[in-house]
């Protein structure tokens, strides 16, 4: 269950990364200053680039923190088969609660954002018509 799990949401980042994508132009070459890379071999490049979309995935679903500590140390425990601290199911329903209550955090912010551009909205068709009413006088 808990690799069901992990595996679906390693899935719905990789999904998340590609939708937004953009179709970006050939740029024109340009001097560029390479610096060291701070990764040493292609699985700390992919580890890193794991990491990335993991947690752009989870700014998407609406998680504005996280304890990287803990991910960190549950990444251990899977990958080392070391006892878990958390069951599969505890696993799970804690994910889902706090994936919904993020959910609803991201739903109502986004109806305030609509609710404070529509009042904008109002007022600006409010002061052209009276503007216009003051060039008719």
């Amino acid at each position: 269950m808990k690799k069901l799990m992990l595996c679906a949401f390693a899935a719905v980042a990789l999904v998340n990364a590609e939708a937004q994508k953009k179709a970006t132009p050939v740029a024109k070459r340009s001097t560029v200053k390479i610096t060291a890379s701070p990764f040493k071999n292609a699985l700390d490049s992919f580890s890193y680039a794991a990491g990335m979309s993991v947690a752009e995935s989870m700014q998407n679903a609406g998680v504005t923190n996280l304890n990287t500590q803990m991910v960190a140390k549950a990444m251990n425990d899977v990958f080392n088969k070391t006892k878990p601290s958390l069951t599969q199911d505890q696993s799970g329903m804690i994910l889902q609660e706090k994936l919904q209550q993020y959910a609803k955090k991201k739903a109502m912010l986004k109806k305030q954002f609509a609710r404070i551009i529509l009042t904008k909205i109002k007022n600006a068709r409010a002061l052209l018509l009276y503007k216009m009413d003051c060039n008719m006088k």
